[in-house]
């Protein structure tokens, strides 16, 4: 059979068991069987426009229906921050995908369907795409829905879209996206109303919580939305914010989306078995697979109302499936615990909407939207309501009963345990409601590792009580006598306050393993374990774990410390029985099992208190304590290795070891990868205390100097220093390693930014034994595929700024803000280039959902931004290693031996002594020959540490031997080129730090981009008429006072006098990216072309009267452009400057300018006037230039609009 027939056959079974039997027996392989039950999915989905055809769920409720891209892969992308357009390299996917569209005369058109013009693509999923489109007929934009080729092709999809498109055009209300058409051929499309504005969900990521009277606005119009729906007979099934859309400037609100519709009669559990919709927003019913109707929209509704108020989703956790066990099972934390001004009215309002049984809801759409529409009347008359009549009396949801579960525990922090007995539990959220059996408890995953290379082994255990007095042990003064020994167990005897703890008070990371029961009689029994804490304090800081019978679970947050967690969970029996338990402590984790299945896995980012004393049933007075022990065994564990330098830098050790890259979002990674040695890496980002100490000054817009001093000005100038350094290209931060070896010296040991494979293996917390842990994007104390706000400083957030270092918590090697904050340079990473490298991490601005630990992406390495930061990695030093064998030297002797022959001869002898002492070298050479001179030669040197033999070649005069990889080559020691007769020399992109051994040559030209050096002293004197120390750490100039110089680069590097170049006739000048402020010294120059983008200059007076052909300002601070008037530019480019008057440019015949479109809205007709002008650039990101008649065309359709 075809694959096509057993597709067919398999949808004409009435259900899946019956389909999963046939489906074992038609398909003859498992490739196979997969492709079918794809094609099954993708049929069975087809409502779900924008899911990805995989069937991977959006997170956070989140759709495709935006024009921002989902990573989905390992590989690294050009940089898209948050607004950003799609990248330049989907291009090609997107024209592929677009086959279907017949050819247009209209230029700003991507082809035509039917009568409609597509100008743009708005969404795009494996079922389908959405496009904005222009309706010829009719003269208005709308918004067409076109399904995929390769679903349209199986007739069941088809009809299934068609039937369902239809249905949605049936409903016609002001609140709900209106359908316009339905259309068969060529393929299945429907045509609606095209809303200008947002989602709801943009705005909640954009905004947080909502004003009390535009929840109600806003739930109002969708309670009549659905209303509409519901009168068509129609569920919606999908009501969530991202389906909500809010019209701009009108205040309306409509429902979009109803891809996911059924009918009343056909809305239970889709055929193929899977449950329709998005878990956080489902109704119970509708998580169980059950029967709907149409009052689970309404619970949905509730779910919005309830993040419109609270700023967060009501039922969230790390998983799909623990997210439907808690809309299922569990009632949201209260809204007033987290946003306390929130009116109790309209809790009690999305309370009765989040009723778990329908029975007990608002029986209909018209109802809510009667009571919504009152309260809303009221706030517009009394700004507060006043009548109540209407809204449902608040009641507490009833608890459901326990079932028996076995030993069930949980780490409690930082809490004096009076407070578990006095203390008012609010915010509570119940655990295990259900009535379950008394099968062994097991954990919802499989637990993370404590830390790689921490699990305990069996060695180095020591007794802790030998079961027969209480050696070890300390009572507590006020009880001596509440515990005993009887046949090698230790007795609480109860029921006053018992305390027992260890003689050592210095107990840090360590392994407690001992056995326990509590007495079955006594059924207030409950057993308690500390440790981290100090008896001669009232209940310090510690860790504490206790498994009791009557104690509810609760999950508590208690000011003024902060978010505090506390976690405890009761067992419905504890059974006289012995249970082993093991207690393991590294650092800031907690985690706990109880007969080896792991109970307890936590860690809080800044634990108060990580060490001190062990103590055994720690209770109140009004518990009883008839518990006993034995087997009391503890082994202490190393210390997680750390590191700090003379400038408080901190390091965290990353073990060596392999660990699967590249997965996440549910997929395996594909590449494994091994780390061959330990490294070390930045517990935090680099801070601006760091980079300032190191630098000499703070480049941060985030700083009390920035551009952005205003938005931090409340900051304290002692967070400010915690803050991390940004706004540093990736060409700055190789100066700073540089400074900062250069300042540490350390033997052995070297600074860089790490690799993005390195980068990736400690994000994802080092080596990894299970693959199956690789599947997450995300990687704090456990990993999980949804980052939610308070886990990461992102968008979601909505602080829009980073943050202070080590605000959020680590992962699970302690390494802080591996996702947000800010975008992190990595030294290495696929697709870079010489001039862009690679990010990792994401950052405050942007979606975390685009940013997981697989997701890379590139920038200029020039480029300076205020999202872009660093981490440093401190590895072994290449040099540290074992020396190869010994290598003849390179003598006088071969010296003589290799001018012998004839030119070409000695290019090849050269060759192989090149490669004889320096084994990695590749042996291609480039030669120029003269009249059977070898005047010139050309090599790269990233494996080359010896040039030698170049001594043999009398007659050369000029030497290219730079580096090509991203990182510097191997060459470090010019001693052999001394006493050459050179006159162009390239030493780029290597080690080198000495220039002594040139002094005295007559160099001409001479090129030092990206080497180590920092004094040009040994040039002095040379006649140098070309020079470029790009990206270096020179500072002075002084050394080429008077020399002929007629190009010289200095950017990117520490200068800031230009005092040194007075006089010279140069002609090119590139000082961009220098702490330049002062242009005086250039007066009088003849330069041509000056680059000085990125410095502080703001006067450009010291230009005029200058032939400059071409100028760069761009990211100066630059407002007058009066002193070029009458120059002869040809191209200048502006964009980031703070110019706002283009009047001085008024007849100039420019061919190129780079702007952004606030300068064009300030100097239109001067440009428009600009008849020379043959190009024009906008600065977005990546920059855009466009022939000058194309650039006026999109211009007057409104593209560049600020």
């Amino acid at each position: 059979m075809t694959l096509e027939e057993i597709f067919q056959a398999a949808l004409d079974k009435p259900d899946a068991a019956s389909r999963d039997a046939y489906l074992a027996k038609a398909c003859g392989d498992a490739k196979t069987r997969q492709r079918v039950e794809d094609l099954l999915a993708a049929h069975f989905r087809s409502g779900a426009f924008l899911q990805s055809q995989d069937g991977t769920e959006l997170r956070d409720g989140s759709t495709l229906d935006k024009t921002e891209l989902r990573a989905e892969s390992t590989d690294d992308r050009t940089v898209t921050f948050a607004g950003d357009a799609a990248p330049s390299s989907k291009r090609s996917e997107e024209a592929e995908s677009l086959h279907f569209l017949a050819p247009t005369k209209r230029p700003d058109s991507l082809g035509r369907l039917g009568h409609y013009e597509v100008l743009q693509v708005l969404g795009k999923g494996g079922f389908g795409t959405v496009f904005r489109a222009f309706d010829d007929e009719l003269q208005r934009v709308v918004a067409v829905k076109v399904m995929a080729p390769q679903i349209a092709a199986t007739s069941p999809a088809r009809k299934r879209f068609l039937r369902e498109a239809r249905s949605s055009a049936a409903v016609r209300n002001e609140n709900v996206v209106q359908v316009y058409e339905v259309v068969e051929q060529p393929l299945p499309y429907l045509v609606m109303e095209f809303i200008p504005g947002e989602t709801l969900q943009d705005k909640l990521n954009r905004t947080g919580p909502l004003e009390v009277a535009d929840i109600v606005r806003i739930g109002r119009q969708v309670a009549e939305g659905l209303t509409a729906a519901h009168a068509t007979d129609l569920i919606h099934r999908d009501i969530k914010p991202g389906n909500i859309l809010l019209e701009g400037g009108a205040g309306r609100v409509k429902i979009t989306d109803f891809g996911l519709a059924r009918a009343a009669d056909d809305a239970s559990i889709s055929q193929s078995g899977l449950i329709a919709g998005t878990p956080m927003y489902m109704a119970p019913e509708q998580a169980k697979g059950e029967t709907l109707d149409q009052r689970a929209d309404l619970f949905s509704l509730g779910s919005v109302l309830y993040q419109m108020a609270a700023g967060r989703p009501p039922f969230r956790a790390n998983s799909t499936v623990a997210v439907l066990k808690r809309v299922a099972e569990e009632t949201p934390r209260a809204i007033r615990e987290i946003i306390p001004e929130t009116p109790q009215w309209l809790c009690d309002i999305i309370s009765k909407l989040h009723a778990k049984n329908p029975e007990d809801r608002y029986q209909s759409a018209r109802e809510v939207a009667d009571v919504l529409a009152d309260c809303e009347a009221q706030l517009k008359a009394n700004s507060k309501l006043k009548d109540f009549s209407r809204i449902p009396r608040s009641k507490q949801p009833a608890a459901g009963k326990s079932g028996r579960w076995k030993w069930v525990a949980a780490a409690v922090l930082l809490l004096p345990l009076i407070a578990l007995a006095v203390t008012e539990f609010t915010g509570v959220t119940h655990l295990f409601r259900s009535q379950v059996t008394t099968d062994p408890i097991k954990p919802s995953g499989d637990p993370t590792p404590i830390a790689a290379n921490r699990m305990p082994d069996t060695d180095g255990w020591v007794q802790l009580f030998n079961g027969k007095d209480l050696t070890g042990w300390k009572r507590h003064p006020d009880q001596p006598g509440n515990w005993l020994v009887k046949d090698g167990v230790l007795i609480g005897r109860g029921p006053k306050i018992s305390h027992l703890f260890t003689e050592r008070s210095d107990y840090r990371d360590f392994h407690l393993r001992l056995e326990c029961r509590a007495d079955h009689q006594k059924t207030d029994s409950g057993i308690y374990f500390r440790c981290g804490f100090d008896v001669s304090r009232t209940y310090p800081p510690g860790y504490e774990f206790s498994l009791g019978h009557d104690y509810d679970g609760s999950l508590y947050e208690a000011p003024p410390t902060g978010k505090l967690l506390i976690r405890s969970v009761r067992t419905a029996e504890t059974a006289h029985e012995w249970r082993t338990v093991d207690i393991i402590v590294v650092g800031p984790r907690f985690m706990a099992k109880i007969n080896g299945v792991v109970v307890v896995d936590f860690t809080h980012p800044e634990p108060a208190h990580q060490f001190g004393h062990i103590a055994l049933q720690l209770l109140e007075p009004i518990r009883s304590s008839f518990v006993q022990f034995r087997k009391i065994e503890i082994k202490e564990l190393p210390q997680l290795s750390t590191f700090k330098n003379s400038i408080g830098m901190e390091f965290v050790i990353v073990p060596k070891g392999k660990s699967w890259l590249g997965g996440g979002n549910g997929k395996l990674g594909d590449k494994e990868v091994e780390i061959p040695a330990d490294f070390y890496l930045g517990k935090y980002e680099v801070t601006q205390e760091e980079w300032q100490k190191v630098m000499g000054a703070n480049p941060s817009y985030f700083s009390r100097a920035g551009d952005g001093k205003d938005v931090v000005k409340d900051i304290s100038d002692a967070d400010m220093k915690r803050f991390p350094v940004e706004n540093v290209s990736w060409d700055q931060c190789q100066i700073f390693v540089a400074k900062l070896n250069q300042r540490e010296k350390e033997t052995g040991w070297v600074y860089r930014l790490p690799t993005a494979t390195e980068w990736e293996y400690a994000c994802r917390g080092g080596p990894m034994a299970d693959k199956l842990d690789s599947a997450f994007d995300f990687y704090l104390t456990k990993p999980t595929n949804t980052l939610l706000s308070e886990q990461a400083n992102t968008q979601l957030t909505g602080l829009k700024r980073p943050c202070k270092v080590g605000s959020y918590s680590p992962n699970r090697l302690g390494l802080f803000d591996m996702h947000g904050n800010v975008a992190e340079w990595c030294e290495e990473s696929p697709h870079a280039t010489a001039t862009a490298k690679g990010l990792r991490g994401g950052c405050w601005l942007d979606d975390s959902r685009r940013w997981g630990a697989r997701v890379g992406g590139i920038f200029r390495a020039v480029g300076q931004m205020k999202v872009l930061g660093l981490r440093l990695a401190r590895v072994p030093s290449p040099e540290a290693k074992t020396p190869s064998l010994a290598v003849a030297p390179f003598t006088d002797a071969d010296v003589q031996r290799i001018a012998a022959p004839p030119a070409a001869g000695q290019v090849e002898e050269v060759r192989k002594e090149l490669k004889r002492l320096n084994p990695g070298f590749d042996g291609k050479i480039e030669p120029t020959i003269k009249k059977n001179v070898v005047t010139g030669l050309k090599f790269n040197t990233d494996e080359v540490d010896n040039v030698a033999p170049v001594r043999a070649l009398k007659g050369l005069v000029s030497l290219d031997c730079s580096g090509i990889k991203e990182v510097k080559g191997k060459l470090s020691d010019l001693s052999p080129l001394k006493g050459m007769a050179l006159t162009s020399l390239n030493i780029s992109n290597s080690k080198v730090a000495d220039l002594s051994p040139l002094k005295g040559m007559a160099l001409t030209s001479l090129y030092l981009e990206h080497t180590d050096v920092t004094d040009l002293s040994p040039l002095k004197g040379m006649p140098l008429e070309s020079l470029k120390i790009y990206n270096n750490l020179v500072k002075d100039l002084s050394p080429l006072k008077g020399m002929p110089l007629v190009v010289f680069w200095c950017n990117t590097a520490p200068v800031d006098d230009l005092t040194p170049l007075k006089d010279m006739k140069l002609k090119h000048l590139d000082i961009r990216n220098t702490a330049v402020t002062d242009l005086s010294p250039l007066k009088g120059m003849p330069l041509q072309r000056l680059d000085m983008g990125g410095t502080k200059t703001s006067d450009l007076t010291p230009l005029k009267g200058m032939p400059l052909k071409t100028l760069k300002i761009y990211r100066t601070q630059i407002q007058d452009l009066t002193p070029l008037q009458g120059m002869p530019l040809k191209s200048l480019s502006m964009y980031e400057s703070s110019v706002t008057d283009l009047s001085p440019l008024k007849g100039m015949q420019l061919e190129d300018i780079r702007l952004t479109p606030k300068n064009i809205t300030q100097g239109l007709d001067i440009l428009r006037d600009m008849k020379s002008l043959k190009t024009i650039g906008i600065h977005y990101f990546p920059e855009k230039i466009w022939p000058a008649a194309e650039f006026w065309e999109r211009y007057d359709k409104g593209e560049f609009k600020e």
